[in-house]
């Protein structure tokens, strides 16, 4: 993902005291000295602390210039994907931090400074940084709310999947471009090509729906922790025109919480169920793999 210290990836959320995040990391050979992985921002755009990898492949918590946590050298290895987990409680006097490596708890510490200065001893984003290594099946979480979604997830996988058949509903106008005829081809694009094919409507309710690509078989008989749709769109009139996601597990359309609102601009929109919203249980892969998904116009 990075090739240079110049670039940066932030994940920004609501102002969590305790924060959970968890990835996979893969580095080509280890640094020479001393190398950032990530910042612990906090309101105000303060870096509470930050967690580094160093010459001996140690991983190491950092905060105002001092090590508040530390493992031992040589928990990563070159060349290697691992998954990394950190977990931090900011606070001035009670911070906790607990770095993770393949499930293995290497550093645990408490009653320590994580906290740097600003508006609150919250967290509310965390920056990757470019440091000629790779990230993957990022997961950020804090600590409230139900099992499974308050503490470690462990090494998790993000699959991506493409509509690859028209699902139950196909209202929206699919003419771009004319042929063919069919709405999923239009946006089955792994990288997407804008405005040279896409399906657009103007009438309030419409629906498009898709069918999705099977999980892959190297998942199989995993847990699922949530689905989460995604809808690249811009709008191309004047005033509103707001639009929310949907699932259809099986016989009934199941609409996200969130109205979105399309910019000029094509940009992201998203929408995260972590149970089945059809049987209020959590998804099975094959619930998964049988369900649709698509958008509706507002």
């Amino acid at each position: 993902l990075f090739g240079n210290t110049n670039q940066r990836v932030t994940f920004g959320f609501p102002s969590t005291q305790t924060i959970f995040v968890g990835w996979a990391f893969k580095m080509a050979t280890l640094p020479g000295g001393n190398v950032t992985l990530c910042n612990f921002w906090g309101p105000g755009g303060v870096i509470h602390g930050f967690l580094r990898i160093t010459s001996t492949a140690s991983l190491e918590w950092v905060n105002v210039g001092a090590v508040r946590a530390s493992t031992a050298g040589g928990v990563v290895l070159a060349n290697t994907f691992h998954y990394l987990e950190v977990m931090v409680t900011i606070s001035q006097s009670s911070g906790e931090v607990i770095i993770k490596v393949d499930n293995n708890e290497e550093a645990n510490v408490t009653g320590v400074d994580t906290f740097n200065s600003g508006e609150g001893e919250f967290c509310n984003a965390i920056a990757f940084l470019g440091t000629n290594h790779q990230i993957d099946d990022v997961y950020m979480l804090n600590d409230a709310g139900s099992a499974p979604y308050n503490t470690f997830l462990s090494d998790v996988r993000i699959e991506a999947v493409l509509p690859d058949a028209d699902g139950n509903a196909t209202e929206f106008d699919a003419t771009f471009p004319v042929s063919p005829t069919n709405h999923f081809s239009k946006v089955d694009e792994a990288t997407p090509d804008d405005d040279t094919t896409y399906n657009e409507t103007a009438t309030p309710n419409d629906i498009d729906l898709f069918d999705y690509a099977a999980l892959p078989t190297i998942v199989g008989g995993a847990t699922v922790l949530g689905v989460k749709a995604i809808c690249l769109a811009n709008k191309q009139d004047a005033g509103d025109a707001p639009f929310r996601l949907l699932t259809r597990p099986v016989a009934t359309n199941q609409n996200g919480v969130i109205a979105h609102q399309p910019a000029v601009d094509y940009h992201y929109d998203f929408e995260i169920w972590e149970d089945n919203p059809e049987t209020s249980s959590p998804w099975l892969e094959s619930e998964v793999d049988a369900a649709e998904f698509g958008v509706q116009a507002l």
